[in-house]
């Protein structure tokens, strides 16, 4: 149960960042652009696509449905359930229009690509490192527990 909690609280937390960031970037870009007013609809969309994001964040990285895998293939995971949908997303809100240019779908792929590597190398350099600390530390504990 406190599995469970703690699944659907990453689902609220991840809703609430997202939705709240997106709908100020929306309005941001809406003041630029002099869109005058955001329709309920276009809200709504919005809304589902945060939704979706959060729960497949919250699928990803709490151990409610994946348990034993390591951080790459939670992010793998994540980048593949999220972004076809965020794309797919993006063109039904107008907010992609028309098929693109190659340039503007090469920029597109260097920053997906790019947070992917960034996120492969502070993995593989800062984190290995503590997690490998966190395990040591974890099992000195233990075999004190057990020895009591």
């Amino acid at each position: 149960m406190e599995r469970f909690k703690n699944f659907l609280a990453y689902i609220r937390n991840g809703l609430c960042f997202s939705f709240t960031w997106l709908l100020l970037m929306l309005m941001e870009g809406a003041v630029f652009s002099g869109i005058k007013a955001i329709e309920v609809g276009f809200l709504f969309k919005v809304f589902l696509m945060c939704l979706y994001g959060a729960v497949c964040f919250a699928v990803c990285f709490t151990d409610f449905l994946i348990r034993t895998k390591g951080f790459i293939f939670r992010l793998t995971i994540l980048f593949i359930t999220f972004i076809p949908v965020e794309v797919f997303t993006f063109y039904k809100l107008n907010i992609f229009v028309g098929k693109g240019t190659a340039l503007e779908w090469t920029i597109f792929a260097v920053i997906v690509i790019s947070f992917y590597i960034t996120c492969l190398v502070l993995d593989r350099t800062k984190f290995k490192d503590k997690g490998e600390r966190y395990t040591q530390l974890l099992n000195e504990y233990n075999r004190r527990q057990q020895n009591e």
